[in-house]
């Protein structure tokens, strides 16, 4: 790393005032003037003289856009440069680094879809809009992509799942023990009108609690309850 003194702050040191007036006497300066001496290896010394000519045009330009410090005499000092584009990462001290098309591509191949792009996927799909957001950013993305690919009604879809699970899970009912087969069974269960649309948070929290009870049971019983009495069904759907 080069050294670097200037007469404008000269070191002090044991005989500094002696060579810093040979410094100013051998450059013939004023009090307006300023000399500055680098010294260390040739290649970094370079480097140094280059940044100081550098620095000195872009005072003379204007004020440099930069942390000061405070010095006696209403003097300042360099500190440090203003974070913005010029400091942000990746370090501007390192020399930038070749990014190879092949690993950006690698890398594009496992980033997850788009939230945006899934959230226009379902609503064009006919998912309400007030369930098409919560949808996206869940869980359950991909069991209603299946749902989708499987020709279910988009309102089916919100209402299910974009509100009745919502709202349970809301509640702090845990969906976890439920697996996507049974999702997908109990859905089926929905659109064929086995399972009315209104009786499905029902039937969900008895499958929550895991209480033995599996889609098929639930729909034998429902339709046995239906042939008999519609107050039954909502007595089933109470002890599911």
């Amino acid at each position: 790393i080069p050294n670097i003194y200037h007469t404008d702050h000269y070191p002090d040191y044991n005989g500094s005032h002696i060579d810093l007036r040979r410094i100013k006497n051998l450059f013939n300066t004023t009090d307006e003037d300023v000399v500055i001496i680098v010294w260390g290896n040739k290649a970094d010394t370079i480097t140094a003289c280059e940044e100081i000519k550098n620095r000195v045009i872009e005072a003379i330009k204007g004020v440099p856009e930069e942390t000061r410090q405070h010095r006696r005499g209403g003097l300042t000092c360099f500190e440090r440069i203003l974070p913005g584009v010029d400091r942000m990462y990746p370090d501007t001290d390192h020399p930038p680094l070749a990014i190879e098309a092949k690993r950006v591509d690698r890398i594009r191949k496992f980033l997850p879809e788009l939230v945006l792009d899934v959230e226009k996927r379902f609503s064009s799909n006919g998912i309400p809009a007030g369930c098409v957001e919560y949808l996206a950013l869940s869980h359950y993305k991909e069991l209603v992509d299946d749902l989708i690919l499987k020709g279910v009604n988009g309102k089916i879809i919100g209402f299910l799942f974009g509100q009745t699970v919502k709202n349970l899970e809301q509640k702090g009912v845990n969906l976890k023990k439920i697996s996507r087969e049974t999702w997908l069974e109990l859905v089926d269960a929905c659109v064929s009108n086995n399972v009315k649309q209104k009786d499905f948070k029902c039937i969900i929290k008895g499958l929550a609690e895991d209480t033995g009870w599996n889609i098929s049971d639930i729909c034998k019983k429902y339709n046995w309850e239906a042939r008999g009495n519609v107050d039954k069904m909502a007595v089933c759907a109470k002890k599911v």
